[in-house]
């Protein structure tokens, strides 16, 4: 079973397995994001800096054409851990510009 199978087995599991109080102090544990490339320093390390030919690859490769910000994959989870998720779980949110859509 590949990692991405077992956690998404894992999230759809936990939260029905336990009592409903532990369930619901579980539930931010049970969803997650699933980031595309960010720009960050070991992007930069792995495909070169700024304006690079395998950087503008990586970011080819996502519909929106770009790397995404670490600021975004925060503002994801912090929606995870806010009161707007309390009926959120189970999911992993692709904070990913298209990629796993294309």
């Amino acid at each position: 079973m590949s990692k991405s199978r077992l956690q998404n087995e894992l999230k759809k599991k936990q939260p029905f397995d336990l009592p409903e109080q532990e369930a619901m102090l579980n539930i931010l544990r049970t969803s997650d994001r699933a980031p595309g490339a960010i720009a960050t320093e070991m992007i930069d390390r792995f495909a070169g800096g700024e304006g690079s030919e395998n950087r503008q690859w990586l970011a080819s490769q996502h519909p929106m054409g770009r790397l995404g910000q670490a600021k975004e994959i925060a503002a994801a989870v912090l929606y995870l851990a806010s009161d707007a998720a309390s009926f959120t779980t189970g999911i992993s949110l692709p904070v990913d510009g298209g990629y796993l859509a294309k």
